[in-house]
This record gives C-alpha cells, sequence and structure tokens, in this order.
C-alpha cells in the first residue's frame, strides 16, 4: 500500500502507470479504464450525487444561475464535485468565486457560518450534516453518478482480478473494507462494478486544470499547479 504526499505524487503515479490497484472518483475510474487499460471491480452501491447548498435563511439565491460572481466553497481542483459544479459555466467571465476549502464537512460548516454563500457536497454527506434541512436548503441537484470504485491495471491479469473482486466481495473482505465503506459509503456494502456504466464521466477532467488531455491522444497531462 502506498499514500502518495500529494495531489502532484499521485496525478504523475498515475500518468506513469505506477499503481495496480486505486480506489478513487468515479471522474478517474473512467480516465484510466479509456487511456491505460484498466478495469473496474468494485464500487460503493449509492449512484453518487453533488448538491449546491445555501444557508436556510439566504433568499438571494435559488438557483444555479444566482451563483454567478457568487463565493462558493468546494476543494480544489480536480475534485469531482467542484469540476461538476463548474460545468453549468462555461463562459469564464459569469462564474461563481471559487473559495477552496478542504473536507466535506468543513465546506458545511463555511456555508452556515456565512463564509460561503454555497457549498458543493456529496447528498450522502449532507444527509449525515443537515438531515432535516435545519441549517441549510438545497438549490440544485445533479444527476447521478456510478460511485467511487476500485481498478485494476494491466499488469493484473484477467484471472486474477477475478480473484481479487471476489474476495473483496467476500464478508472477509467487506471486513477489511470498513473503515473505508464507513467514511465514504455510510458503511454501505461494496457491489461489483463494470466499465460500461462509468462510460463518459471522464470527460469533466477537462475542466481540470492540474489534469489535462493530450491532445488527439486521449491521456491525461500532469502539471503541478
Amino acid at each position: 500500500y502506498e499514500h502518495p504526499d500529494n495531489w502532484s505524487e499521485y496525478s504523475s503515479n498515475m500518468h506513469a502507470e505506477h499503481y495496480d490497484l486505486l480506489f478513487d472518483g468515479p471522474h478517474f475510474v473512467d480516465c484510466r479504464i479509456n487511456n491505460i487499460n484498466h478495469s473496474v471491480l468494485i464500487k460503493l452501491p449509492q449512484l453518487f450525487r453533488w448538491q449546491l447548498i445555501t444557508r436556510k435563511d439566504d433568499t438571494t439565491i435559488t438557483k444555479v444561475k444566482d451563483m454567478i460572481g457568487k463565493n462558493v466553497c468546494a476543494p480544489g481542483s480536480p475534485n469531482f464535485g467542484m469540476l461538476s459544479m463548474f460545468s453549468h459555466f462555461p463562459d469564464p467571465d459569469k462564474q461563481p468565486q471559487h473559495v477552496k476549502i478542504k473536507g466535506w464537512i468543513n465546506v458545511y460548516e463555511a456555508v452556515v457560518a456565512g463564509k460561503c454563500d454555497v457549498g458543493v457536497l456529496p447528498k450522502t454527506n449532507l444527509a449525515i450534516y443537515d438531515k432535516d434541512g435545519e441549517h441549510t436548503k438545497i438549490i440544485h441537484t445533479h444527476l447521478p453518478y456510478p460511485n467511487q470504485g476500485f481498478t485494476s491495471g494491466k499488469r493484473i491479469s484477467p484471472e486474477l482480478r477475478e480473484i481479487i473482486r471476489t474476495k473483496l466481495l467476500s464478508p472477509e473482505g467487506q471486513n477489511a473494507l470498513t473503515n473505508l465503506r464507513k467514511r465514504y459509503g455510510a458503511g454501505a456494502l461494496m457491489i461489483n462494478a463494470d466499465n460500461e456504466e462509468y462510460d463518459g464521466v471522464r470527460f469533466v477532467l477537462q475542466r481540470a486544470d492540474n489534469f489535462k488531455f493530450k491532445k488527439n491522444k486521449n491521456l491525461p497531462l500532469v502539471s503541478n499547479q
């Protein structure tokens, strides 16, 4: 197991096909499937839905268009939620102001405290922080995506891939993944996944300054921004 020190190291190693087994967001899952011959093994069962929230008492923002020029809290690029949110604003002169905040609970608390006008966070997280909508209101819910998952690289044979998949989905495997399942999937059991359900999610990365695609080759370029 390797835990990279920073995004630059992770993206560089991903591009160099250093990793044989990875767990991360659906945009990266699809990117690896299409660019470096990875295959998805298993995933979290919930559909991945991003939500845009404001304070409960904010009457100035009721729809996505109202966010232009407003402060929006979200993790930095290439976070999936941040990129999905900015996909609504193709005109660079008519966009929200991105306030970078690490951690979903910190995004939520910044909105409640009035430090940001809008926050981007997963639906599953908002259901934990403000289940009854006591402090926030939802102004938009993105279309659902397949959830985060594990992919295996081309150094892992198809036969070994199926063995790994079976082991991870077994009671022993699910138990070994308990902390991961609690952190990212509210404790739900992992389920089988296939490549086709992720098709097209990778294109959100075209908006990422620090994870570009090489022209005509459809391979990711890495920068140190």
